[in-house]
C-alpha cells in the first residue's frame, strides 16, 4: 500500500522575503561587477598605451633620439592648433602637402611600429564625433582616445631632465574617444616656418616653442570628465612606463599637485573648473621637459 505524503507550495510572504533578499544581494553585487569591469578596461587602456609608449621609443631610436611631431607642415608653414585626422588620409578633399603634414602626427607616423589602429582607442571611453566621417571615403576613420604631449614636439629624448617623471601620452580629452581625430595636448606655439621645439623661460604667446593651452574647461566642448578611470587616469612616460594616476575631483586636497595632475581645480563633473592658459590655471609644468620640482609654478596653481 503506497502512502501519499502532503507536500505544501511557498507561501506569499516566503517568496517575498526570497525576493527581497535577492535584491538586496543584486544591489551589493552589481556595483561591485561593475568595478571589476571597469578595471579590466582600465588594464586594457594602459596595456594599449604601453604599446604606444613603446612604439614612440621605437620611432626616436630610428630617428636619433627626436621624439615624434606633434604637427607636421604645408608650405612650409606649421599646422598646429587643430585637430588632425588619423589616419592620415582617410578625410577626402586634402591636398597631398596635407596628407603628408598629417603622417607626420605621432598617432600616424608611429602606426608602422604597432600595425594596428585599435590600441590608440580607451575601452571605458563613449566615441565622440567632432566631424561625421564623409560617406565618400574609402578609408575608415579610427577612434583616437590619447593625446600626446605637445612640448615634446621634435624634441630629444636626451634633453628630458627626468624621462620617468615627463608624460608623453595621456587621456587628454579625458574619458573620449574621438573619431577620426586627435590633437596634442598641451599644444605648441608654431607660426609660420621658423624651427618650433619646446623653450624654457618666460615667453609670450606669440613666440615659437611656448606652451599654449592644456586642455579644454569646456562641458559642452567633446572632452568627456577628466576622471576617466577610478578616479584617475593612464599615464605613459618618456622612459616608456605606463602607470594609472589620480586626477581631478577625487583628489584631495582642492588645489591639486603639479607632480601627478594636469588640473588645478575641478568642478562637480569632473572637468577643470577654468579655462585656461598654461601659466595661469593649471599644472603645465608636469608636461615640460626641463621640469624643476623645486620652482613654484605662475599663477593659482603654484604648489
Amino acid at each position: 500500500m503506497r502512502v501519499r505524503t502532503k507536500t505544501h507550495g511557498f507561501t506569499l510572504i516566503e517568496l517575498l522575503v526570497v525576493i527581497a533578499i535577492i535584491a538586496i544581494l543584486a544591489s551589493i553585487l552589481f556595483p561591485v561587477f561593475a568595478q571589476v569591469r571597469e578595471k579590466a578596461r582600465q588594464t586594457s587602456c594602459l596595456s594599449n598605451q604601453k604599446q604606444l609608449g613603446t612604439a614612440i621609443l621605437m620611432y626616436t631610436q630610428d630617428f636619433d633620439e627626436t621624439l615624434p611631431l606633434a604637427y607636421g607642415t604645408v608650405n612650409g608653414l606649421w599646422q598646429s592648433l587643430r585637430y588632425v585626422p588619423v589616419p592620415y588620409n582617410w578625410l577626402p578633399g586634402q591636398s597631398q602637402a596635407e596628407y603628408d603634414a598629417n603622417n607626420c602626427f605621432w598617432a600616424n607616423a608611429t602606426y608602422a611600429y604597432t600595425k594596428n589602429y585599435q590600441v590608440l582607442a580607451c575601452p571605458s571611453a563613449p566615441e565622440i564625433r567632432l566631424k561625421n566621417a564623409n560617406p565618400a571615403s574609402t578609408i575608415a576613420p579610427v577612434d583616437v582616445s590619447y593625446s600626446y604631449n605637445g612640448d615634446l614636439h621634435g624634441y630629444t629624448l636626451a634633453g628630458i631632465t627626468t624621462p620617468s617623471t615627463c608624460p608623453v601620452l595621456w587621456e587628454g580629452d579625458g574619458k573620449a574617444k574621438v573619431l577620426g581625430y586627435q590633437r596634442a595636448n598641451p599644444n605648441m606655439v608654431c607660426f609660420g616656418n621658423a624651427t618650433c621645439v619646446y623653450r624654457s623661460g618666460n615667453c609670450d604667446q606669440t613666440t615659437n616653442g611656448c606652451v599654449d593651452w592644456v586642455m579644454s574647461a569646456s562641458v559642452g566642448g567633446i572632452d568627456g570628465p577628466t576622471t576617466v578611470h577610478s578616479g584617475g587616469q593612464n599615464f605613459t612616460f618618456s622612459d616608456g612606463h605606463s602607470k594609472w594616476q589620480r586626477v581631478g575631483t577625487s583628489l584631495q586636497p582642492a588645489i591639486s599637485s603639479k607632480e601627478t595632475d594636469p588640473g588645478c581645480t575641478y568642478n562637480t563633473n569632473g572637468y577643470p573648473q577654468l579655462s585656461w592658459y598654461d601659466q595661469y590655471y593649471a599644472h603645465g609644468y608636469m608636461f615640460r621637459p626641463d621640469f624643476d620640482r623645486s620652482q613654484p609654478e605662475p599663477g593659482i596653481c603654484n604648489n
